[in-house]
């Protein structure tokens, strides 16, 4: 008897091990990228689906295609939101867009030591803008807005 389950359990794990999607499916990080939402109090956080009008922040007029993103609306102060687009224009195109948009739109456009990025705030609201190089094929940029909306 002792020798049969030994040949069921090791029937049961095989079975179990060998099948990529058991255990592409119970890797943690895999099981997060799938969830919709997580954590608790200020942690929280919920993915956005589909871009958000940001109070006050102009669209980027360029080709740029939504990715994802995360918000946090538990955040101290008001909820924090990171939107990912792809863009067909240069870094520098779009960096430089950001900027004179920024400004047109009175937002106060303050220093940072990073060239690849904006910071900005306007009334108690804040954005920090960053691009990148794509490695998404017919995409040259990446572009991250991370915003700060103040309750």
């Amino acid at each position: 008897m002792g020798r049969l389950a030994i040949i069921l359990l090791g029937l049961v794990l095989f079975g179990q091990f060998s099948n990529p999607g058991f255990a592409s499916e119970n890797r943690g990080i895999l099981i997060a990228q799938r969830a919709e939402r997580g954590g608790t109090g200020t942690a929280a956080w919920q993915l956005v689906k589909q871009p958000m009008e940001l109070p006050d922040l102009p669209q980027y007029s360029g080709k740029a295609t939504f990715t994802h993103g995360l918000m946090y609306p538990n955040k101290p102060g008001g909820p924090a939101i990171n939107l990912m687009f792809k863009v067909k224009d240069h870094p520098d195109a779009v960096m430089q867009w950001y900027r004179d948009t920024l400004k047109a739109n009175s937002w106060k456009v303050m220093p940072d030591k990073n060239p690849n990025a904006v910071r900005a705030t306007k009334g108690k609201n804040g954005v920090v803008v960053n691009v990148g190089a794509s490695k998404a094929p017919g995409y040259f940029t990446e572009l991250k807005i991370s915003y700060k909306l103040a309750r």
